[in-house]
């Protein structure tokens, strides 16, 4: 892979590592307004020591579940509020410090599991593992956590998995999902009987949908009964369907593809299998989300593997230029795909610590619902 005419092999990995992660925390750094969920994380932050009297007080209001970050903005805001910093890249720190976060976690993953770095760089980007970085911080760690859970799991470090697993859900309800799934995955052997029971559970799951739906809206747990009740009347309801049933498409066109993988691997080569495997889960749990379309971010623990699954499947396979250049362009289609039909998340209206519109009119509904 070229870059003005420079061969991005010969740069060596420490320099890719910082360049890219530059650029992430960079970007986090001056960011405004970038996609819905900015604003209410900002004022977690900017109000952490006006609700909050310490972090006791955080579980004791909140419960132990999804209360990282609160507890999070709360230390920093602790700190930031002693040495009187109140710039605007100070009003941005916790979206800084996730960054940083996932930035090195997702670096650490990459040069690990992935036979290569450029086309799962490319991956974590054109199929919006960037964008969700910057919008949903609080899911954001917890997948990233759940990264080093499933090593420790690989490894049959169970005490591990489960204290890496509980940190996540400290910081996202959902992460029970996968907490509970990751177990099972290592156990189903990835073959065409599979491929068939996969697909038979995502036919039932859609012929039972209402009943699944009922019982969802009473789960409170989640917190999302209120998104659940009032679904049917919500605005972006018709594009968020389109958006996971989309994202059901190219994920099993991912499958199709790579699914040939398993016949080209040394017998031993368990861990990529085990991707699959992942990425059939992450397809039937998205087929509940054709009905709500919020359930596909609970898929999206079982589909950021695919940051590896698809490098993996490239350097393995022996590719024609013309295959390569179809993946390239169906990455590519897959990202104008992804920022448009997120149009409800305003991932496209990016504005800078230097702009002078602090808060654009289309967030005074985030706002006035978490004042």
């Amino acid at each position: 892979m070229t870059f003005g005419g420079y061969s991005l092999e010969k740069i060596d990995n420490r320099t890719k590592d910082v360049f890219f992660a530059f650029v992430m925390v960079l970007i986090a750094a001056i960011k405004m307004n970038f996609g819905s969920d900015y604003w209410s994380y900002s004022l977690i932050y900017n109000r952490a020591l006006t609700d909050y009297t310490g972090v006791k007080d955080i579980l004791i209001q909140r419960g132990f579940f999804g209360s990282g970050l609160y507890v999070i903005s709360y230390l920093v805001k602790s700190f930031t509020s002693i040495i009187g910093w109140g710039t605007p890249v100070e009003h941005n720190l916790i979206f800084i410090i996730c960054s940083i976060i996932s930035t090195w976690t997702i670096i650490v993953q990459i040069r690990k599991h992935s036979d290569n770095y450029q086309w799962s760089v490319a991956v974590y980007f054109l199929m919006g593992y960037f964008m969700i970085a910057n919008n949903i911080l609080k899911q954001q760690i917890a997948m990233m956590l759940l990264l080093f859970a499933y090593d420790a799991l690989w490894g049959k470090k169970y005490f591990k998995y489960f204290m890496l697993c509980l940190l996540a859900c400290f910081f996202h309800t959902t992460a029970i999902f996968p907490t509970l799934l990751y177990p099972v995955v290592l156990k189903i052997k990835m073959d065409k009987r599979t491929v068939c029971a996969f697909s038979g559970i995502c036919l039932a799951i859609t012929v039972a949908l209402p009943f699944i739906m009922h019982f969802l809206t009473k789960a409170s747990f989640l917190g999302y009964t209120k998104y659940f009740e009032n679904f049917a009347t919500y605005s972006g309801a018709s594009v968020g369907k389109l958006y996971a049933i989309g994202s059901f498409v190219a994920y099993l066109i991912i499958f199709i593809c790579t699914y040939k993988i398993k016949y080209t691997l040394p017998n031993n080569d368990y861990r990529i299998y085990s991707y699959l495997v992942l990425l059939s889960a992450g397809l039937v749990i998205n087929v509940l989300a054709f009905n709500f379309w919020l359930l596909i971010r609970v898929s999206l623990y079982f589909y950021q593997f695919v940051i590896f699954l698809i490098p993996n499947f490239i350097s393995k396979i022996s590719l024609s230029r013309k295959y390569v250049l179809y993946i390239k362009i169906a990455l590519l289609l897959f990202s104008g795909f992804y920022v448009l039909y997120s149009w409800d998340n305003h991932y496209f209206a990016f504005h800078t610590i230097f702009n002078k519109e602090m808060v654009p009119a289309y967030l005074d509904y985030y706002i006035s619902t978490y004042e």
